[in-house]
């Protein structure tokens, strides 16, 4: 039997402090729409109370909570399941910083603990090696 091997998930200061900062005002839209608002108005109760508080679970289910390593499978933990990557066929893994400069990010959402972000990269960049720094 293999051990299990557990990382949490690297959330930098600048991540924690978005996520942390859109929680508290998502919770406060709740609160002020159950507390200063029309309780017989739909459309306050859905904008103003269901609507932040869908927000904040389903960000909350698809962030990143940690990884496991068992075996050859890396698990991406995820707030009640968690993703299997197989590893078998990876050669080796190298940290390369430069390797997304001067690539355009797009779609990217920072904090709400979720860090999604779409890159760009010409097919080339894929196929030549990166210079070392």
């Amino acid at each position: 039997m293999v051990a299990d091997t557990v990382f949490k998930a690297p959330w930098g200061n600048t991540l924690i402090a978005i996520t942390s900062l859109l929680g508290i005002l998502l919770v406060g839209m709740v609160l002020f729409g159950l507390l200063a608002g029309p309780r017989s108005n739909p459309v306050w109760i859905i904008s103003m109370v269901v609507l932040p508080i869908g927000i904040l679970v389903v960000t909350a289910c698809f962030g990143v909570w940690g990884y496991r390593l068992q075996g050859q499978t890396l698990y991406v933990q995820r707030l009640g399941w968690e993703t299997a990557i197989a590893l078998e066929q990876l050669e080796s893994v190298e940290q390369v910083p430069a390797a997304m400069k001067d690539r355009s990010r797009s779609g990217a959402m920072a904090g709400c603990s979720a860090l999604r972000a779409g890159f760009a990269m010409p097919p080339s960049a894929l196929t030549k090696p990166m210079p070392r720094t």
